[in-house]
């Protein structure tokens, strides 16, 4: 949260010399662009570790149904915690659990590059892509971890009989099974304005 806050601090610095009226140009356009690979990396990585602990404490405590039910309702407010009004948080999937984690065409097209990479043997990393001057989005493959099996794996092996109840009640369109560990998930895109 402490990294969240800086990064913001640094986004309100920028605007604030941005919109200063000053003849001087700075030297490197560098100097004044915020790390957005940095950001969108620490976004990411602290938004999957808090959604990844929640849901490991929901498992230990109650067990996999649980955990879905409580993906259903917690799941976007978490994603949401390092989201601000020039920040947000996205995850989305070519197999969504959650309708409104449906890709749009863009993340479509992004998601099926990564799965083609992955089914090539490429090394997926993450990219920056600014569609118009004022955005700049972060995409970052999600992959499947092996704590994820219990409710994203085969449903005749790896997940219990009363997950997938839970899965079907709380997620009647469900398409998110059937993944191996390792497998494209999903995909993290951040916007920054």
């Amino acid at each position: 949260m402490r990294n969240l806050i800086y990064h913001i601090s640094i986004l309100a610095m920028i605007s604030m010399i941005l919109g200063c009226k000053s003849t001087t140009q700075p030297e490197n356009v560098a100097d004044v662009v915020p790390d957005y690979m940095a950001m969108g990396d620490s976004i990411s990585k602290k938004t999957f570790e808090a959604l990844s602990e929640a849901l490991k404490a929901k498992i230990a405590a109650e067990g996999f149904p649980a955990a879905i039910s409580y993906c259903n309702t917690e799941a976007k407010t978490l994603t949401d915690t390092y989201a601000s009004g020039s920040i947000t948080i996205k995850r989305t999937s070519l197999k969504p659990r959650n309708p409104s984690n449906e890709p749009d065409e863009m993340e479509k097209k992004i998601l099926e590059n990564y799965q083609s990479a992955k089914e090539n043997g490429d090394t997926l990393t993450p990219f920056l892509k600014t569609y118009v001057s004022e955005y700049t989005h972060y995409f970052k493959p999600i992959l499947l971890q092996p704590m994820c099996m219990g409710c994203h794996g085969d449903p005749q092996k790896d997940i219990a009989t009363e997950t997938l109840k839970a899965i079907k009640e709380k997620y009647p369109n469900d398409k998110a099974t059937g993944y191996k560990t390792g497998d494209v998930r999903g995909l993290w895109h951040i916007t920054f304005k």
